[in-house]
């Protein structure tokens, strides 16, 4: 079992479970930063967020509904850091969230077993359990921008990209 200083990975955690996990040729297996294992109780609601790193989720046992939202609509959602306080996303409570009525409408996945969904790096989401059933699911984030770009020590693919300064070769 990995130390937790350092990103889930699904191959070192459960080795006989991550021969059973194939993904999709997206990324460079060099670029995997952590592979994430998911258990879900039914009803279970992650508050809507982004990743700054590209990710996939795969869905395994049970199903999600994921609301996603570019990352035009960070003023609408009213973020602070990386999530945003809106919880009631039906019926917001638009004295505390006025701006969200210039919110776009959220695009809908609904994922069943074998379902894999790419979620690209800043975009927000909002994820719930469904169906009345436990879930399993895994995420992998990836970086795709140069190593210098992410924090070092973000374990989790969720902290703000590292502003680099013009003289680095790359573009973050």
């Amino acid at each position: 079992m990995r130390g937790s200083c350092e990103p889930a990975n699904l191959s070192a955690s459960f080795p006989a479970l991550a021969p059973s996990l194939r993904l999709p040729p997206l990324f460079p297996p060099a670029a995997l930063h952590s592979s994430v294992l998911r258990l879900s109780s039914p009803g279970l609601q992650l508050w809507t967020h982004y990743d700054v790193m590209d990710n996939l989720l795969v869905q395994v046992r049970g199903t999600k509904r994921l609301l996603l939202w570019p990352p035009s609509a960070h003023d609408a959602l009213h973020v602070a850091g990386s999530s945003s306080p809106v919880t009631q996303l039906r019926e917001p409570d638009m004295g505390a969230h006025p701006r969200f009525s210039s919110c776009p409408p959220p695009l809908l996945a609904e994922l069943a077993p074998g379902d894999v969904l790419f979620l690209p790096s800043l975009w927000f989401h909002h994820v719930t359990t469904t169906g009345g059933a436990s879930g399993i699911s895994v995420n992998a984030f990836w970086r795709h921008l140069p190593a210098e770009c992410y924090h070092k020590k973000d374990l989790y693919g969720n902290r703000d990209i590292v502003q680099v300064r013009q003289e680095c070769a790359c573009v973050c």
